[in-house]
């Protein structure tokens, strides 16, 4: 994919986010009493996490989406991409009900031979597997409704992304959800500061960048492949 397509579409998304903060925080100038601008921040910081959160779910699915289009065969991408893209596979596996042709009728409740048959097939048909195009499944994103930096290092993890870079936005994201959560909970009944929001806005825009960047450079790079700008797409 062209670089500078990919970095438009993030763009676009990040834009019209930005734009949608800067509308809500130019309302607070209308309010003239400091006490209830406090108050009104604590919804600037709901917001703020919401926008947040919804950014990187879409950077993250654009991601997905921007490596099945490619239509690489499974064996071609990084080990945690194929296994995603494998999750029908597994889960054929995992089905307990699945018995042994052979031994179906004759031994029926014999769990540990029906485990070992299906792991049988599931050993016969690996390379068949690896020829397959991969289509990697948008629900391999999880937020969890609480994007906090363990929920970010396991979708970094899914998606074959080196997980310590969620260690670098730790600070920024446990204190955008210490006051996020601090409000829901009822710890937040003063209000916000000005200069702690703008704080706190500046970081997380920090963090929203650092994701933009990170999915634009790796499509671009085709860092999804297990051998990087060697494609074998069909």
């Amino acid at each position: 994919m062209d670089y500078d397509e990919i970095s438009a579409e993030l763009e676009r998304e990040r834009t019209w986010r930005f734009e949608d903060l800067n509308f809500l925080h130019n309302l607070e100038t209308s309010i003239e009493d400091e006490e209830l601008r406090r108050k009104y921040r604590k919804t600037l910081i709901v917001m703020l996490y919401s926008h947040f959160e919804g950014f990187c779910k879409f950077a993250f699915d654009y991601y997905i989406t921007a490596i099945n289009n490619q239509r690489c065969i499974r064996s071609s991408l990084r080990p945690p991409l194929i296994t995603a893209s494998m999750n029908k596979e597994f889960t054929a596996y995992d089905d307990l009900d699945r018995k042994c042709k052979i031994f179906r009728k004759s031994l029926p409740d014999d769990s540990k031979l029906h485990r070992f048959s299906r792991r049988h097939d599931f050993v016969c048909a690996f390379d068949d597997f690896l020829k397959v195009i991969a289509e990697i499944p948008e629900n391999v994103v999880d937020t969890e409704s609480n994007l906090n930096p363990i929920v970010l290092k396991k979708i970094l993890f899914r998606l074959g992304f080196d997980i310590s870079i969620a260690d670098t936005y730790k600070g920024q994201i446990n204190r955008l959800l210490k006051y996020r959560n601090d409000i829901a909970h009822g710890k937040a009944y003063d209000g916000i500061e000005e200069t702690v929001y703008s704080d706190i806005k500046k970081s997380t825009i920090s963090v929203i960048e650092g994701i933009k960047e990170l999915i634009v450079h790796s499509i671009r790079d085709k860092n999804y492949l297990a051998v990087p700008h060697q494609n074998q797409a069909m």
